[in-house]
């Protein structure tokens, strides 16, 4: 499975193309007969943040400080929701790039073959400074393309990782948010390999203040 065979990261998207870019990625997911995607997963909340982001980028414009950071935090909302699509198309679609290019998302560029990384090592989980945050470390990976981060109420009723909640990180550190205060959760970590699998760390449980 290959995460990477399309762009997951959108971050750096104009304002103005991020719009129409999401509403082509969902009109041609939405039925794709070539992907089984869970509607009220990824794609009901992707429409949904997607509609919040126009109607604060629209109220950006000559608008306040306070409507610039609103438009700001509802863009990286879709850009997180896009991410989270297009991970799960990559992991259907094992490498079939025929089948992503239908997707609407940007097909990446094949990463040349590098070795692996070991098990992440030094992963640890604090509470966040604000309730219902958990911070997460763990130690530098030189040949990691991504760092993920992942955590799921406890009793875990979810074996799958991947269908837990998550976020991922350029760097080695990431801060969740949105999580229950009082709730204790089972953490782990990955690293990302070239190849776009996860080598995971060890699990560590935590309750959310």
């Amino acid at each position: 499975m290959n995460f990477f065979d399309l762009v997951v990261d959108y971050k750096g998207s104009k304002d103005n193309d991020l719009g129409p870019f999401t509403e082509n990625v969902l009109v041609r997911t939405v039925k794709n007969p070539l992907f089984h995607i869970e509607e009220e997963v990824y794609l009901t909340p992707l429409q949904q943040s997607l509609n919040e982001f126009a109607t604060n980028l629209g109220k950006s414009i000559g608008g306040s400080k306070t409507d610039t950071l609103k438009k700001n935090q509802s863009k990286l909302v879709v850009c997180q929701n896009l991410e989270k699509l297009a991970v799960e198309l990559c992991r259907q679609a094992n490498g079939d790039r025929e089948k992503l290019a239908t997707t609407g998302f940007v097909l990446s560029k094949v990463p040349e073959k590098r070795k692996a990384p070991s098990a992440p090592t030094g992963f640890k989980v604090a509470i966040g400074e604000k309730s219902g945050e958990l911070a997460f470390t763990v130690d530098a990976c030189e040949v990691t393309l991504m760092y993920y981060f992942f955590c799921t109420p406890v009793p875990v009723e979810e074996n799958d990782i991947q269908k837990w909640k998550w976020i991922s990180s350029p760097k080695r550190k990431a801060t969740m948010v949105g999580l229950t205060r009082g709730t204790e959760y089972e953490c782990t970590c990955a690293y990302q390999a070239p190849d776009g699998t996860f080598v995971y760390g060890q699990k560590i449980r935590v309750i959310a203040n």
